[in-house]
């Protein structure tokens, strides 16, 4: 399913972009074949969406993703690639 998204905010578009990114990159399974979330590895992946911020020109920066919504970013990724 492609998205559109239709507001011209670039700040959006990019933190869009960023969380995109990391997600595609979340495995299936470990380095061992265990699904992912039951390993080690999945607090890695939290890690990484965690740290999606937006820092103004000011340099005040935003992060948006808590470790609960990390987690649930992953699960419902591949809980929709096996759909």
């Amino acid at each position: 399913m492609k998205v559109q998204i239709n507001c011209k905010s670039k700040i959006l578009k990019e933190i869009i972009k960023k969380i995109d990114q990391l997600l595609v990159k979340v495995p299936e399974n470990d380095y061992m074949g265990n699904p992912i979330e039951d390993s080690n590895e999945f607090g890695r992946y939290q890690t990484e969406l965690k740290k999606v911020f937006y820092t103004t020109e000011d340099g005040d920066g935003y992060s948006f993703i808590d470790h609960d919504f990390a987690a649930r970013l992953i699960h419902d990724e591949l809980f929709n690639r096996k759909q």
